[in-house]
């Protein structure tokens, strides 16, 4: 199971990893990329990432995953319970589905949202 800062810096690396992307795609202009270069040290630096070490930037890498498709998946299930939640009308026997993550902030992530 991976520690909380393990996590953090996955996640870390899944946005420079999109920011990558995007550049790589030409989703943005010539000045955009120059600013998610700066972007990228900016959040390596922050969580102490060395984009420079290929053990550690594959060891952290979601890779054949990526950020833009978890994102994706996450939008389609909340669209889904949406709809399921519409279609059961005024039922009274379901409660209401939040899959809006609980964390707490102060402490870090719960240990639900560990699992």
């Amino acid at each position: 199971m991976q520690t909380p800062e393990e996590s953090r810096k996955r996640l870390a690396m899944a946005i420079i990893e999109y920011l990558d992307k995007a550049v790589a795609d030409s989703l943005i202009s010539t000045d955009g990329a120059e600013s998610l270069e700066i972007a990228k040290q900016c959040i390596s630096d922050a969580f102490e990432l060395d984009l420079e070490d290929d053990a550690e930037t594959k060891a952290l890498s979601l890779k054949p995953f990526s950020l833009d498709k978890v994102f994706d998946v996450y939008m389609a299930t909340q669209a889904k319970l949406e709809s399921s939640n519409n279609t059961a009308g005024s039922s009274t026997d379901k409660a209401p589905v939040d899959a809006t993550p609980t964390t707490n902030t102060a402490s870090g992530p719960s240990d639900e949202d560990r699992m």
